[in-house]
């Protein structure tokens, strides 16, 4: 098998949103206020979209497309970042002081997705094909996506394969690789677990066997 995607950076990363599950978060409603507050930059307030069931940041930083703050959890979106440690540092940050604000302790779940997008060159429409016809069970077909779910070191991995073009002017053949990797947790773990959870994902996805996965489904 050749190797080629030797690294994950390698892929664009498309976009990017990591949520973690509040437990007894309700305490929003009195809240938002001060989470807007926090979001300060130079004694002005971010641009936000706020009502009661939830509060929408946008462009918090430079790294950072939005947040959003809801009483049942805490989601961030990211577009085109520059790197998986990036969001990393970021959302553990942001997370652990929105925490604190709503008073929360305890979450349920914790999840991180990424659009990873391999680009053949533009004269590859056949092999991009030749690589998505192998999950097809014969050329009557047509392919739309396939999915695979394993479970590591008790974060669950989803990987599904779509056909994809970026939106631009004579687009060059992709695949993109959505990859959902979670942690539900059986009962409530504490709010200082994130960090370790965020930082086992990134190394996961960093990984030997995560690129061997690619490599797999890129070897046509």
């Amino acid at each position: 098998m050749s190797k080629t995607v030797k690294k994950i950076t390698d892929l664009q990363n498309a976009e990017s949103f990591v949520q973690t599950n509040f437990v007894q978060g309700y305490k929003y409603i009195d809240k938002a206020g001060e989470i807007v507050n926090y979001f300060h930059r130079n004694g002005k307030p971010p641009p936000f979209d706020m009502n009661l069931g939830r509060l929408v940041i946008k462009a918090p930083d430079n790294a950072t497309a939005e947040v959003k703050v809801s009483s049942s959890d805490f989601w961030g979106h990211y577009v085109t970042p520059d790197s998986l440690d990036v969001i990393e540092h970021s959302f553990e940050k942001y997370q652990k002081d929105i925490c604190t604000i709503l008073d929360v302790d305890q979450i349920s779940r914790v999840g991180w997705r990424n659009y990873f997008l391999y680009e053949f060159s533009p004269s590859e429409t056949n092999k991009r094909e030749k690589v998505l016809s192998r999950f097809l069970p014969s050329d009557k077909f047509k392919f739309s996506e396939t999915v695979f779910i394993v479970e590591q070191d008790g974060i669950t991995q989803k990987v599904k394969l779509v056909r994809a073009e970026r939106k631009i002017k004579d687009p060059a053949p992709a695949i993109l690789f959505d990859v959902d990797c979670y942690k539900d947790f059986p009962s409530p773990t504490t709010t200082t677990e994130v960090g370790k959870y965020l930082k086992q994902i990134n190394k996961q996805l960093h990984s030997d066997d995560f690129l061997s996965v690619l490599n797999t489904v890129l070897d046509a």
